[in-house]
């Protein structure tokens, strides 16, 4: 059987085909905050009580059994008959009256106005609809616009009987129900009939009580029975306030039974439920107890078996009860949900067919699923995810956030289909995940979510592609508008990693629980396979173009080659590819031979996958790695990770130098001791903007550091120019010696030689030799002929005010014995030329402009995923710590000496054999592939060609984060010996890195979630459509 999906929203609701989401949009209609949708079948009907017919049975237009349409809605071939319900075919050759057609009728509950409004569509198959088939029908022709029918105060939930007569409405504002009788409503030659049913226990006792939610039971009936004067069935009711989920008997009004929250253990009771009076100006006084707030009621068409979930808004557990066939309790049993804060709650619930999974034929295989059966709830939860439960037999939390990393090679479908929580064979989760709930992007926040059936379209000729769906799915609409669609069990799909195919399936997109991917060919290469033709691999490309007017294809890569960002002056440009750089590849294909990244399109499979293990956690962004970079992203229109220019109040008293923040973000900016602290002042090329009122934008006539002056009292910058004399003629860097939420302690910084041995400098005499060669960087001549000197002296020693370094301990910092002495911006103290002085109280008094930026380390940003960090608040000291509980993946700063990289890690994961985690980053050698400068032998003359490409084994760091894992090359050197690039120098293991120098590439093929083509300002709720 085909099924709909049907999305309640602000100004949108309509009939959705869930066998292709690229179907055309619902049709939009004007609502008042609906709340709920049923449906119901109504048209032409034999009166024969499901018996043979016979021609001269009576033949009426009435609501009938939803089942009636539905077969109605079934494919047949063009030309042929509609298909009819058995004992409804037409008896005309035999003398009998025709049967009108029916249709399918929507009623839309609108809790602003208490009334519901009518929408009607044709019974035919969900791919026949193509927009603009559903129609908004008037309740009220003689008043002006879309009427619809008043039914109740506050209403909040609408559910057809069980046999299609009637809606039954659940009132808030008057804690009743409503029945609406559907063949008055849709009769325009009959007066609507709204009765209201009052709700009463065993003992006859009225129970004015506000319901939360309600469900009907299960659809029935026969086709062909006329209906009678009341609605047949039970509904579940739940109240929050009375901590109790009543079965109610709408012929009667009767509680039959109820589920008794009020000792905290759910039990089955009698109908003798009593609840304080909430209507009627009872007022009712409200205790303190479990509130259960939401209800799904499934019964299982394969196994018949009925199930009846709850979840609470105040309860991290939620409660599974076993039906009869007459729908009552038999038994019941609660599922635990993670709850670390003691404070989860559930605020919307759905439950899911039995799924047998697994498939990948294009057709539904429950009954032979390799994974066996499984069922789930889905339980939209306070923490803003959405849980997951096995609640079949099980009963057990499923994580839906396991890093794939560490499942990659798992080919069981069963564990894969249900990872349970707290279990400890189940991996830990990927960095960032808040939970194991299933998470929406963009802090989407989700509202509601039903899982549906999507059964294979006959004689469909589609490829697999995103918008194609077979199997079993959920859609889950958001704060934001959006309404995702959810993998459950997708039986067109492969389910496990291929081997030998390492792009062929993306593990993150093939297990259960997982958000839907949008984009299509992930599996794309640049080999080109044709019918009996040998693979051809082209070299000569990036890829799809992700610009492109019909949407990116292809899996995640760089969108061309990384590149680095020199400032002028700094080094030659002849020299720039000494400087380090991501891992390059030999590429030789059909139409090309070239250095291609590890991150390309073109990159070998292999590689392609161990660089992007987790599709989920990449965004289509641009990345830089800065050393010593800022670790806050911010811009005028995007908010990241903080501003990258903060303000602050400075401090100088006899227990040091501080900058105090009242918003508490040093912790959340992942601030590190050692870290670098740059005061900004303020601009003077825009006067006295950047000063608060009264202040004046001073710089000092001695300082020789362009455009950065200090805010400072316009009756006292001129007085205190002597006495912060150093504080303003200094480039003002400081080093973060102890870091809290609010409060950092200050250093100043001794000016280094950025080209100290990343292994730490021997003697006095080596660091006045590399700052010659440093001076030497910005010339174009060849090292031969250089002759550039350095002026300024150094000495080697050990700096206590920097973070340790490896080897000798020790770098070459600058000595003076003026000022003058020293590079421009420094201020010579105690013979050290140093970047900053702690300044007097006065000098500071005016809220100071500053930018945190790390120390002596690459900072990874990305201009979506900001700054991705470790350190948290501990809350018993104030201060910054690294969180103990954090993935190895929770890291974007890259020193230039990690640890050396152990040769039996797992190369995706970074596991050890005795489960521990290698160091990450680590150090490492690798193959490298680049093009050099060629040399005329015993010369420095290009010769002809002037380039080759070559490979040679080059120092590298590994570094494994949340999204790419990438290999960065030469973060140091030995230097040159006569030629630009000859790489024969003797010098060690040397830096070329300075503040400023970047490594910039664009992330393309990132996730991005398959949404419904619509767009409803708010979607408060998703119904499962007629029969699903």
């Amino acid at each position: 059987m085909k099924r709909w999906v049907a999305l309640i929203a602000v100004l949108s609701a309509g009939a959705l085909s869930c066998g292709d989401t690229s179907t055309s949009p619902a049709g939009q209609l004007n609502l008042d905050r609906p709340v709920g949708m049923a449906f119901a079948c109504y048209g032409g009907l034999r009166i024969n009580n499901g018996a043979t017919p016979k021609p001269d049975d009576q033949i009426v237009i009435t609501a009938q059994p939803a089942e009636a349409c539905n077969i109605r809605s079934q494919p047949h071939d063009p030309g042929t008959p509609e298909p009819v319900p058995i004992g409804q075919e037409d008896l005309t050759g035999m003398g009998g009256a025709p049967i009108p057609g029916a249709a399918w009728y929507g009623f839309i509950l609108q809790s602003a106005t208490g009334t519901v409004a009518i929408a009607e569509f044709e019974t035919k198959p969900v791919s026949a609809f193509a927009g603009g088939d559903v129609l908004m029908r008037d309740a009220d022709p003689l008043t002006p616009g879309k009427n619809g029918i008043s039914v109740g105060e506050d209403p909040i939930a609408i559910t057809p009987d069980e046999v299609g007569c009637y809606q039954v409405i659940a009132n808030a504002g008057s804690c009743d129900l409503s029945a609406l009788d559907i063949t008055s409503a849709l009769d325009t030659s009959a007066d609507v009939r709204v009765s209201r049913i009052t709700v009463k226990n065993s003992l006859g006792q009225v129970v004015k009580a506000r319901p939360a939610a309600m469900v009907g039971e299960p659809a029935g009936g026969t086709i062909g029975a006329a209906c009678s004067s009341t609605p047949t069935g039970l509904v579940y009711l739940a109240y929050p306030n009375c901590h109790a989920v009543a079965a109610v008997d709408t012929t009667t009004g009767m509680i039959v039974s109820h589920i008794d929250y009020s000792t905290g253990t759910p039990q089955m009771r009698a109908g003798d439920l009593t609840c304080a009076d909430e209507c009627d100006g009872g007022g009712g006084t409200v205790t303190a107890g479990i509130r259960p707030v939401t209800l799904d009621l499934e019964l299982d068409a394969r196994t018949q078996q009925r199930k009846l979930v709850i979840g609470s808004e105040n309860s991290s557990s939620i409660t599974i009860v076993e039906l009869g066939p007459d729908t009552l309790p038999v038994s019941l049993r609660q599922v635990a949900l993670e709850d670390p804060t003691g404070t989860l709650g559930v605020t919307s619930i759905a439950l899911s067919p039995t799924i047998g999974m697994g498939g990948t034929m294009g057709t539904i295989n429950d009954d032979i699923a390799a994974g066996g059966d499984f069922q789930f709830a889905y339980a939209i939860s306070t923490d803003d995810t959405v849980r997951v439960a096995d609640v079949l037999a099980v009963n057990r939390e499923c994580d839906t956030q396991v890093d794939p990393r560490l499942i990659n090679n798992e080919t069981s479908i069963a564990a894969l289909s249900c990872l349970k929580v707290g279990d400890p064979a189940t991996p830990r989760r990927r960095p960032g995940a808040r939970g194991p709930g299933i998470e929406l992007t963009e802090e989407a926040i989700p509202i509601s979510v039903e899982i549906f059936r999507s059964e294979e379209i006959p004689a469909d000729v589609r490829v697999q592609t995103p918008p194609k769906l077979v199997g079993y799915f959920g859609i889950i609409t958001a704060s934001d508008g959006r309404t995702f669609v959810l993998n459950v069990d997708d039986d067109d799909a492969l389910d496990i990693e291929t081997p030998g195919l390492p792009l062929k399936v993306s593990l993150p997109l093939a297990i259960a629980h997982q958000l839907r991917d949008a984009i299509d060919d992930r599996e794309l290469t640049n080999v080109v396979v044709q019918e009996n033709m040998p693979p051809k691999t082209f070299c000569d490309t990036n890829g799809p173009d992700p610009d492109a007017q019909s949407g990116n294809l292809g899996g995640p890569r760089s969108a061309g080659t990384p590149s680095r960002t020199v400032p002028a002056g700094v080094i030659a440009a002849e020299k720039v590819g000494a400087l380090p750089t991501l891992r390059q590849l030999l590429c030789t294909g059909e139409d090309k031979t070239r250095v291609i990244s590890e991150l390309g399109f073109t990159a070998p499979d292999a590689i392609r996958d161990l660089a992007y293990p987790d599709l989920r956690t990449l965004r289509d962004e641009n990345w830089t790695l800065t050393w010593e970079g800022s670790l806050s992203l911010d811009r005028g229109n995007v908010a990241i990770d903080g501003p990258p220019i903060r303000v602050g109040q400075m401090q100088v008293d006899t227990t040091g130098f501080r900058v105090t923040d009242k918003s508490n973000a040093f912790c959340d900016a992942g601030v590190e001791q050692f870290d670098v602290l740059q005061l900004r002042g303020c601009d003077p090329s825009i006067g006295d903007a950047e000063c608060p009122l009264g202040y004046t934008c001073f710089v000092h006539p001695n300082s020789q550091v362009a455009g950065i002056g200090a805010c400072m009292l316009v009756d006292e910058a001129d007085r205190l120019a002597d006495a912060c004399k150093d504080f303003l003629t200094s480039i003002r860097r400081y080093t973060v010696n102890r870091t809290k939420s609010g409060e950092l302690t200050l250093l100043p910084r001794k000016h280094m030689l950025n080209a100290t041995p990343v292994d730490g400098c021997v003697d006095d005499n080596q660091c006045e030799a590399l700052a010659d060669y440093a001076a030497r960087n910005a010339s174009s001549a060849m090292p031969q002929d250089a002759m550039q000197t350095d002026p300024r002296t150094y000495k080697c020693m050990v700096d206590t005010d920097r973070a340790p370094i490896g080897g000798t301990g020790k770098r070459c910092i600058e000595t003076c014995q003026q000022t003058s002495d020293c590079a421009t911006g420094r201020i010579c103290q105690a013979n050290i030329c140093m970047d900053s002085v702690i300044p007097p109280q006065s000098c500071v008094n005016a809220p100071q402009r500053y930018e945190l930026r790390a120390g002596e380390a690459f900072t990874m940003v990305g201009t979506r995923s900001g700054y991705i960090h470790s350190t948290i608040l501990d809350t018993a000291t104030g201060k910054c710590v690294k969180d103990p509980a954090a993935s190895p993946f929770d890291i974007a700063r890259v020193k230039l000496a990690p640890p050396p990289c152990d040769p039996n890690a797992d190369p995706r994961t970074g596991l050890l054999p005795d489960g521990s985690y290698d160091a990450n980053p680590c150090s490492l050698t690798v193959d490298h592939t680049e093009t050099i400068p060629v040399y005329i032998p015993n010369s420095c003359t290009l010769s002809d060609p002037p380039t080759m490409i070559t490979t040679r084994q080059a120092p590298a760091i590994r570094v494994h984060t949340r999204g790419p894992t990438f290999t960065m090359v030469d973060p140091y050197q030995s230097g040159d010996q006569r030629c630009i690039r000859d790489r024969l120098g003797t010098l060690g293991k040397i830096p070329l890195v300075f503040p400023g120098f970047q490594i910039t590439w664009r992330q393309t093929g990132g996730f991005v979630p398959l949404t419904l083509p619509i767009a409803p300002s708010f979607p408060v709720k998703v119904v499962r459509g007629p029969l699903q």
